[in-house]
């Protein structure tokens, strides 16, 4: 159905197929079994004793897909056969927080569109963070053994035992996704210079479990949903490793659109625990999450006694998501310093106050020399619960496409100077100088064989009197519509 561009919504503007009847609803089985043989030769250590010149592997497993209903579907699968996954590319993390891997494995990418709960603000490193986060589920192990003066050996990925998820949307309007996975406990091989060889863990037996709930109200224009998760490890081996043994999330969240679509209420608030040996809790606070140990922090306290903690989040959102030309959204989101959720989502901090507002006028329809154009406005503020201003700016951007479609956009961001409790990993408040970014860029159209785009971006700071500027031209030809 065509669907105009100040409209709202996209799915819920489609037609409606009508009139079918007396149909009958098919069994829907499939069984997917595997085996897998490899065999590596590479040079190595001839001291080590774990190393092979001619080094076998071999597995079996299943995949099974069930339809309990036409509109609910069972996955399960046991011992997964991921070899045939792409590798993640190699990264240097020179940051404190955790490199973000997405999600390649077929068993968790179908479907997820239920399992998906954003918690943080626009795009960006933000866009990433989530109650879950699926490649924690298989991970690579957490601890490493002691060579003692000798030699180690350790498969690189936590064995997933088995996992099913439930995943699908009844008639009556409800969205139900639960998923349960278990993976195995594991030991690196050790063989020291001096004493027999041993086993020591490296990861623990673990149990992840996920439940999404969404009630449709009003034809779709409404929704309330609940969402709960939980991890439960190993105790012992969970607490001789520094780990958390268990942890849990979950709340509420809901959506409202009113005003013939154009206007939407939405929001969440969630809630979180952990447990753990008072090392394990100890970390968390010393986490680049939330750096407790701060010497200025007046708001909390670093207990390294603490076998658990606690915290909460919240989101309120309004804003107009429609209309021909005017579009705003304003709101606040908080985290209490104690909300953690890495042990099945992402999350990379806490401890924040942000809100904001966000204006925008777009001209959709051929007006003059352009064929749509837009203007944005939009400020923010962000403090910490000692009340420290650790942001505050806004920016002026906008985009256009002209007549003959080529295209462009341009935009200035301003951030005034503001206080970091990141930066020094740590330390104490540290204070970042106030920053000009600009950023503008103009491409041909992108129908032709031959496209052009220019890009360029700079960066001025007047309290350390120094600048940085960026240029990117880029040329594409594509031969035919199948090859570019």
């Amino acid at each position: 159905a065509p669907i105009l561009r100040e409209d709202a919504g996209v799915v819920s503007r489609f037609g409606e197929l009508r009139g079918l009847k007396d149909l009958k609803s098919p069994s829907r089985m499939e069984i997917l079994p595997y085996s897998v043989a490899r065999l590596e030769r590479s040079p190595g250590d001839a001291a080590n004793p774990f190393y092979h010149k001619n080094d076998r592997f071999g597995a079996v497993g299943a995949d099974v897909k069930y339809g309990v209903t036409s509109n609910l579907t069972l996955d399960m699968t046991i011992n997964p056969d991921f070899g045939q996954v792409e590798s993640d590319p190699a990264q240097v993390n020179l940051s404190a927080f955790e490199t973000f891997l997405p999600e390649r494995r077929p068993f968790f990418l179908e479907g997820s569109g239920i399992f998906r709960f954003g918690i943080a603000l626009g795009d960006g490193d933000g866009a990433t963070e989530s109650l879950f986060y699926s490649r924690r589920v298989g991970r690579a192990p957490q601890g490493s053994a002691d060579p003692e003066g000798g030699y180690t050996d350790s498969d690189p990925q936590t064995t997933i035992l088995g996992a099913w998820k439930l995943s699908g949307k009844t008639a009556g309007g409800w969205s139900v996704g639960a998923l349960h996975a278990l993976t195995s406990e594991e030991s690196a091989r050790v063989a020291p210079s001096v004493g027999d060889r041993h086993d020591q863990p490296i990861e623990p037996l673990t149990n992840y479990g996920l439940l999404r709930l969404q009630r449709d109200f009003r034809e779709g224009h409404s929704a309330v949903g609940v969402i709960a998760t939980s991890v439960n490890r190993d105790r012992g081996v969970a607490e001789s490793l520094g780990l958390r043994n268990a942890a849990y999330a979950g709340g509420v969240d809901f959506r409202h659109r009113f005003g013939g679509d154009d206007y939407e209420l939405s929001g969440y608030l969630l809630g979180s625990a952990v447990r753990g040996s008072p090392d394990a809790i100890a970390a968390t606070q010393r986490s680049p999450v939330r750096y407790y140990q701060r010497p200025d922090a007046g708001h909390v306290d670093y207990d390294p006694t603490r076998t658990d903690l606690s915290g909460a989040s919240a989101l309120l959102s309004f804003g107009k998501i429609g209309g021909k030309h005017w579009r705003f959204s304003t709101g606040l989101h908080t985290r209490t310093p104690g909300f953690e959720v890495n042990d099945l989502g992402y999350q990379r901090d806490a401890d924040s106050f942000v809100n904001w507002v966000w204006v925008q006028y777009q001209q959709s329809t051929p007006q003059g020399p352009f064929r749509r154009w837009n203007v944005n406005l939009n400020g923010f503020t962000a403090r910490n619960y000692d009340w420290d201003l650790a942001g505050l700016g806004g920016n002026f951007n906008g985009s256009f496409q002209l007549q003959n479609f080529w295209s462009g956009y341009g935009g200035m961001n301003q951030e005034a100077s503001a206080l970091s409790g990141r930066t020094l990993r740590g330390g104490p408040l540290f204070k970042r100088e106030g920053s000009t970014n600009f950023w503008a860029g103009l491409g041909s159209d992108s129908r032709k064989r031959v496209q052009l785009n220019v890009n360029t971006w700079g960066n001025v700071r007047g309290e350390s009197d120094s600048w940085n500027m960026g240029l990117s031209p880029n040329l594409r030809f594509r031969p035919s519509g199948r090859a570019t």
